[in-house]
């Protein structure tokens, strides 16, 4: 089940164009692509005549043309052209799916399109703030997008699985504070007096010892920020300390399986590409991580045929909350 009156990323500004890209999304097929005047485009990828993907078909100027019978189809989704017929039935068309672009991704809404405001696109505007350097990725990942999230909304595995980048033995000694207001749930945690983490250290020189925040918010169905901070112990000097944001937009494509959409947006060592490139192998490394855990965490679920052998311990809490956000928007959905 998936919340469907929801804006989600369906791909970067920078991987659409011209050609004809074909994208699962919330187990259905879209293809996606830009008019010549640069505006994003998305139909469901099923010709209305026979159900064959538009995705295997040609983009002239501004018309899609199927690639089975050759109907052809203009960016607002009416058809143009039968072969062999001179009248084009009214009711012909292809299914266009709403469309934004904003924070340098291209966003689309699968359900009811009336209900389609742009306004309801989450914030992620550290993308493309000025006076910050941002470092961009995008992957697939072959597991349910919930494990993604819970991943995220619970870092103590970061002692564990991220020790040569962004781990560090304090981290997993401290409890979570985890709360939920406004429809947004909220994972705290703050670690005092503790060594910088190897990524920490080689971005910013620290006296000694450091003081650690993490403060992360989710929004249902599939979005978390982190705001990530160190400063120099007792200090709460947040103006020559570390602090990044952390964005990550998380897209299902099938129960298996999802998209993988990300930015951290820095505001420390504005402009040094040396940093930049420092930041995204690690970061690459990180994810190549959590994405080994992840996939194999997925085999042990189909194995176990569902989550009820899964258990809770305390540092869980934020990923309880977060669940039950989901489960209650998407039975309200379902209500109307």
């Amino acid at each position: 089940m998936y919340l469907k009156n929801q804006w989600y990323v369906a791909a970067t500004s920078a991987e659409l164009g011209r050609e004809l890209l074909q994208r699962w999304l919330l187990d259905e097929p879209y293809v996606m692509y830009r008019t010549e005047a640069g505006d994003p485009v998305v139909f469901d990828d099923r010709c209305p005549h026979r159900r064959f993907s538009l995705s295997k078909g040609v983009l002239a100027g501004d018309t899609l043309t199927c690639g089975y019978h050759g109907l052809s189809f203009a960016p607002d989704g009416a058809c143009i052209r039968v072969p062999g017929q001179e009248k084009v039935p009214a009711q012909l068309r292809a299914h266009r799916i709403p469309v934004a672009e904003k924070h340098t991704w291209v966003w689309v809404w699968p359900g009811d399109p009336d209900k389609a405001d742009e306004a309801l696109i989450p914030d992620f505007h550290w993308m493309e703030e000025d006076g910050w350097t941002v470092n961009v990725g995008y992957r697939q990942i072959e597991c349910n997008y919930q494990l993604l999230v819970d991943n995220l909304l619970d870092l103590t595995h970061e002692t564990f699985v991220h020790a040569a980048t962004i781990g560090h033995a304090e981290l997993a000694q401290v409890p979570i504070e985890a709360r939920r207001e406004n429809g947004t749930v909220h994972v705290d945690r703050i670690v005092r007096a503790c060594d910088p983490p190897p990524l920490f250290a080689q971005c910013v020189k620290f006296d000694g010892k450091v003081d650690r925040y993490q403060l992360i918010r989710f929004q249902a169905p599939s979005f978390v920020w982190i705001d990530a901070r160190a400063v120099d112990a007792g200090t709460n000097d947040f103006d020559t300390g570390l602090r990044w944001e952390v964005m990550n937009a998380i897209t299902p494509a099938a129960p298996n399986h999802l998209h993988y959409f990300w930015g951290v947006s820095r505001a420390f060592g504005y402009g040094d590409d040396s940093i930049t490139e420092r930041i995204q192998g690690a970061i690459e490394q990180t994810f190549d991580e959590d994405q080994e855990i992840l996939e194999q965490q997925q085999r042990h679920l189909d194995l176990d045929g569902s989550e009820d052998m899964m258990t809770n311990v305390h540092n869980d809490r934020g990923v309880v909350l977060g669940r039950r956000l989901v489960e209650e928007c998407i039975a309200a959905e379902a209500i109307g």
